[in-house]
């Protein structure tokens, strides 16, 4: 068995109970386990992961672990460039396009004002929108939690709990955009 130090960023953070929440934790993987195998085991879903570091440097899902290891993992960024690094994704989502269902009107015609590509699809059910959002790389924005969403959408904001007013702020702030791609007057939001 290996000792491994595990540091989950940001939405990452979703996934774990509330104890190793942004912060740096000890878990025990079997000895041959890979770095994807390791990440699973703690609860986090491989599709919701787009950079890592192991002990400081870029590694693959398929890397094996070692006692002491200490592994960094990342969700997709939107601000920081790591273009010269090693990604787990052959592409990470660069140009922000969102899709959503139902009861989102409003704040796909905020993200619309501000010059993101925002479709609505409220006639679809949530795994043909989910479907959706893969093939043609949007982010599904959803009220289902994050568990729920990362088994059909490997990019999604889950706005679980989260007030109709209050959606367009927490899409700026989870994904890191200030004032969106044109840099326009933010939109409410409200339906």
């Amino acid at each position: 068995m290996n000792r491994i130090m595990y540091r989950f960023y940001e939405e990452l953070n979703d996934y774990l109970p509330e104890e190793r929440k942004k912060t740096d934790f000890e878990a025990v993987v079997p000895s041959g386990a890979s770095l994807g195998c390791g990440i699973s085991r703690v609860g986090v879903p491989l599709g919701a992961v787009d950079f890592v570091l192991v002990n400081g440097e870029p590694a693959g899902f398929d890397r094996l672990l070692r006692d002491g290891d200490r592994v960094s993992v990342y969700p997709v960024f939107e601000s920081f460039d790591i273009r010269t690094e090693t990604m787990i994704k052959r592409r990470p989502l660069r140009r922000l396009r969102f899709i959503a269902g139902p009861d989102f009107s409003g704040l796909l015609a905020a993200l619309k004002e501000m010059g993101f590509d925002a479709v609505h699809a409220p006639g679809l059910s949530f795994e043909e929108i989910a479907a959706r959002a893969a093939e043609e790389k949007r982010v599904l924005l959803t009220t289902k939690n994050r568990r729920d969403v990362a088994r059909v959408a490997t990019h999604a904001v889950s706005l679980e709990g989260v007030l109709r007013e209050n959606r367009l702020e927490a899409v700026l702030q989870r994904l890191q955009l200030p004032s969106g791609p044109k840099n326009k007057t933010k939109g409410t939001g409200s339906e």
